[in-house]
């Protein structure tokens, strides 16, 4: 599919016929500010290449099988950009490719379509069928939805988890914490496919703060340490559908 979509993709491209990409474009410096941050913490080695970009894929394969190589994976995905959709191409960052487009899934995408009538047209040596500001308009509405049918995607999954778990209050799971802030941390429970928090409420043996630069949360006291990427054993303390919440507390036992 991959490979489909590109050869499409660099087969419209150089015929110079106005069309729809798909882009990913690389992350922002600021953006990978606190993964930096995170290797010095965690004291990764890497070596920034001649043009100073990190290089991410060794530094993966570096961490594969480590303790922390969840927590590297979490942090890099929040620093990536967000694929779109546009008429002028600017690569596709994720996928290591220089010209990418949406082909190969007509029932689903509609940007699929612009592409099969783009491609026509050039076989058939016809007129482009779209300008290049039409197709900026509409990749722009499309990329737009496209956001707005993951959210509401995202909140219905939630939703049917939060049900899941209704009967389930007061079984515990083992988990591995997937974010953390100043009010709580997230387990991704690692039987099913769920997420919770632990709010900082639940946890009755310290006052913990929030160590927002080494993405962990440290005992006053007891200097007990909760960072992403840590297993936790949780109990199900909390689900409530309308609000769509699930509590999780630390198993005691």
């Amino acid at each position: 599919m991959i490979a489909a979509n590109e050869a499409v993709a660099v087969f419209v491209e150089s015929h110079k016929v106005p069309s729809i990409y798909r882009v990913h474009e690389p992350p922002e410096k600021e953006k990978l500010f606190d993964f930096q941050r995170l290797l010095a913490t965690l004291s990764i080695e890497y070596k920034k290449d001649a043009r100073g970009r990190l290089p991410l894929q060794s530094i993966l394969q570096r961490v594969r099988n480590k303790d922390y190589e969840f927590l590297i994976n979490r942090i890099l995905l929040r620093s990536m950009k967000q694929a779109k959709y546009s008429a002028t191409n600017k690569g596709h960052f994720g996928l290591a490719l220089t010209s990418y487009t949406h082909f190969t899934s007509p029932i689903r995408r509609y940007p699929d379509l612009i592409c099969h009538r783009v491609l026509k047209s050039v076989i058939e040596k016809n007129a482009p069928p779209y300008s290049e500001q039409d197709l900026e308009r509409m990749a722009s509405h499309l990329s737009e939805r496209e956001r707005v049918a993951m959210e509401a995607e995202r909140e219905l999954e939630d939703r049917i988890r939060v049900l899941f778990m209704k009967e389930r209050v007061g079984e515990e799971y083992e988990g591995v914490i997937s974010h953390i802030t100043s009010y709580g941390f997230f387990v991704e429970l690692l039987d099913v496919f769920v997420e919770g928090i632990v709010p900082l409420s639940s946890l009755y043996d310290d006052y913990y703060a929030f160590q927002e630069d080494k993405f962990r949360l440290v005992g006053r006291r007891t200097r007990k340490v909760y960072r992403i990427g840590d297993h936790v054993k949780v109990r199900v303390s909390m689900a409530d559908v309308e609000t769509n919440r699930l509590h999780f507390e630390l198993s005691r036992r």
